[in-house]
């Protein structure tokens, strides 16, 4: 028994701005593939939605290949980064 998944999405609010960010996400190794993490941040995004969010943004400071495509047929749109260090 226990979980296999876990996510958690913060609504950020200020000034003239409402959105919802997704903080993290994981899918233990075993059970990775299959979609749970995809239905995870879809039914987020959807709570987002629902509570009049104009976007829903995916934040971390490492986001897989793997998981980046997933976003994108999920719709995300990548938005550049967000620090970089040069050399």
């Amino acid at each position: 028994g226990g979980a296999v998944a876990a996510g958690l999405a913060l609504r950020e609010t200020g000034p003239g701005a409402s959105f919802w960010r997704l903080v993290f996400l994981y899918v233990l190794p075993g059970f990775r593939g299959g979609g749970m993490g995809a239905s995870l941040v879809d039914r987020l995004a959807e709570v987002g939605r629902a509570e009049g969010a104009p976007f829903f943004l995916v934040d971390g400071c490492l986001i897989p290949a793997d998981y980046a495509a997933v976003l994108g047929r999920r719709g995300f749109l990548a938005c550049g980064v967000k620090a970089q260090r040069p050399g």
